[in-house]
């Protein structure tokens, strides 16, 4: 992207604040009506760099946000009617190990609506304003999933019952 475009983005994509899409309820299950993600796309994305290597995929970036996919559920998609660039992507995440079931996270992951790419998000856990946590991996990761293999309604699992 060039910089002339970039600076005719940033105001939109600023609109896009934690607090603006806590208040939207306009959210739909429907996650295949958005563009695919690409499995790349979240790597390059997370290690901040468009060529990732064979060490950089063995880095913790990569590897905490993959593992972590299996514990994110209620994944809803954010069209944004009010952009034409961006569109949001909502979920939570139990805890992998946390010993309180209340600390569930609150994660949003900025999409383009066109080519499916990350261009942020925000997650409720200590480092979430950083925009590359874990939990934005991992939720990139598993919708990059659903929109792969067309499943929908999975349940995370953590929310399937001991048999």
């Amino acid at each position: 992207m060039f910089c002339c475009e970039w600076i005719v983005i940033v105001p939109e994509y600023q609109l896009l604040s934690p607090k603006f899409l806590s208040q939207q309820k306009n959210w739909s299950k429907d996650l295949l009506k958005i563009s695919e993600i690409e499995e790349s796309d979240v790597k390059k994305y997370l290690l901040n760099s468009s060529v990732p290597d064979a060490s950089s995929a063995r880095t913790y970036k990569l590897s905490r946000p993959f593992q972590l996919k299996q514990f994110v559920h209620s994944v809803v998609y954010f069209e944004n009617e009010n952009s034409e660039t961006f569109s949001v992507i909502r979920a939570f995440c139990y805890p992998s190990q946390a010993t309180n079931a209340d600390d569930v996270k609150v994660i949003f992951a900025t999409i383009d609506k066109i080519t499916g790419q990350p261009y942020g998000g925000f997650c409720t856990c200590t480092v979430g304003a950083v925009e590359t946590c874990g939990h934005i991996g991992a939720v990139l990761f598993k919708a990059a999933d659903i929109l792969a293999t067309g499943s929908v309604g999975e349940q995370s699992v953590t929310e399937k019952l001991c048999e």
